[in-house]
């Protein structure tokens, strides 16, 4: 109808008319968004930004698959070319500290509302200052589970212990060593070939060697002096724990061998030390896989099963964006409880609201269930540390693995880490 009174208009008006009605793509705000290339986040948020913008239609996202997102950041934001809105992960602190970043609006979620409805170690490393800067979709737990893959089990005679259905997993760590060492295959000079429960490889040694030092009760984390300890019996006892089992005849992983998830994927990995998200992996890129994820059973006998967590992805808003108010509201929606329980359930992690636990997806699901039974034994990383993923993916990992391949002597690696660290905290405080 507008068109047509348009059409009617004396010439003049008519010509304004068609050229306002011509060109509906500059009624339209578009809004560029960032995120990392696993397959499973991709595909769910394109998803988000279909929905979002079938519901907005003046709003436009502009949605950009980064390969190297987080080494990007610093240098988008400093140049002023980062996106509108970003989905990253873990601590949003030193961008918070850099004035980079706007504070999530009482409109899209209140202070109250965050602190009752999430959570608690997940928000920590969104908060500076009294405010949050993002708000994480999930709560990243860390070596929690136990990855099998079936087909390695029934080809080596074996099936998995019923008691291991009834129980979200086997009871003790001693059951699963002997359950792993009969999937350990060596070859004819002594080297595994197929490795029976993948403990080493990547980043994800650090949060093992974290969980360990809890297990054996210590703590490493000391925020009140803005300071960690790493030079403790418990560190130490808990590097001697993963040089057992990497090491001599009895071991299930060379420690200098193929990590666990390449082994895992590969098909010489028979069972993992792993997070509830890699069953998305499989589901969506490696369909043929048969699995099963149960929880893993304390390192250490008489210890609750502690392990590190921390607030993972989530959307943050840029200062420079020129559109705040608009890239608020896709945060929002993707929040909406509806859209949130998608996105937990396509990218396989824990939704940081608590609420959503509830929902059947996760409550019919033996490993879901499993999942959030063992949440009240999550340890946030120490988030006082502000790099969090430095420390936990680059420091930690680096300064355990010199240690196991003999570089450094434990004692001397274990001063150099809490050394490093606590000059990352002052050079970041």
């Amino acid at each position: 109808m507008l068109k047509k009174k348009f059409l009617v208009l004396p010439m003049l008006m008519g010509i304004a008319g068609l050229f306002l009605v011509g060109q509906p793509g500059l009624s339209k705000t578009t809004l560029t968004l960032w995120s990392h290339p696993n397959p499973a986040y991709v595909a769910v948020q394109e998803h988000l930004v279909q929905a979002f913008e079938e519901e907005y239609p003046d709003i436009k996202i502009k949605y950009e698959v980064q390969p190297q997102l987080g080494e990007k950041m610093l240098p988008a934001f400093a140049a002023g070319t980062v996106a509108d809105i970003v989905e990253y992960y873990g601590s949003t602190t030193k961008f918070a500290q850099a004035r980079v970043l706007l504070p999530v609006p009482d409109w899209v979620k209140s202070q109250k509302e965050i602190e009752e409805k999430y959570f608690p170690q997940a928000l920590p490393n969104r908060s500076w200052e009294g405010k949050y800067y993002g708000i994480p979709e999930e709560i990243n737990i860390e070596s929690p589970g136990l990855l099998i893959n079936l087909d390695l089990v029934e080809k080596a005679g074996l099936s998995i212990p019923e008691s291991w259905y009834e129980n979200y997993g086997p009871k003790t760590w001693k059951e699963l060593m002997e359950f792993a060492r009969k999937l350990t295959i060596f070859d004819e000079r002594g080297n595994i070939k197929q490795i029976g429960l993948g403990i080493f490889g990547e980043g994800y040694i650090g949060a093992k060697f974290s969980s360990l030092i809890f297990q054996l009760g210590g703590d490493y984390r000391d925020a009140e002096n803005k300071v960690v300890h790493f030079d403790t019996a418990e560190a130490r006892g808990a590097i001697e724990f993963l040089r057992k089992h990497g090491e001599g005849p009895n071991r299930v992983h060379d420690i200098q061998s193929t990590g666990w998830y390449d082994a895992f994927f590969e098909g010489n990995g028979a069972m993992a030390i792993a997070a509830p998200w890699v069953t998305a992996v499989i589901d969506q890129s490696y369909p043929d896989i048969k699995y099963e994820y149960f929880n893993r059973p304390p390192f250490i006998e008489g210890s609750k099963p502690y392990f590190v967590a921390e607030g993972g992805w989530g959307m943050l808003v840029a200062k420079v964006s020129k559109y705040p108010k608009e890239a608020w509201q896709y945060v929002k929606f993707t929040l909406q409880a509806e859209n949130h329980l998608y996105w937990a359930k396509g990218v396989g992690s824990v939704p940081s609201r608590k609420e959503l636990g509830n929902d059947p997806y996760f409550q019919n699901s033996r490993l879901w269930r499993g999942v959030f039974q063992i949440l009240p034994y999550a340890k946030e990383y120490g988030a006082y540390m502000v790099d969090t993923l430095t420390v936990m993916w680059g420091i930690l990992p680096s300064e355990v693995s010199s240690i196991l391949l003999g570089e450094k002597s434990t004692e001397q690696g274990l001063k150099d880490m809490e050394t490093r660290i606590n000059q990352l905290i002052e050079d970041n405080l």
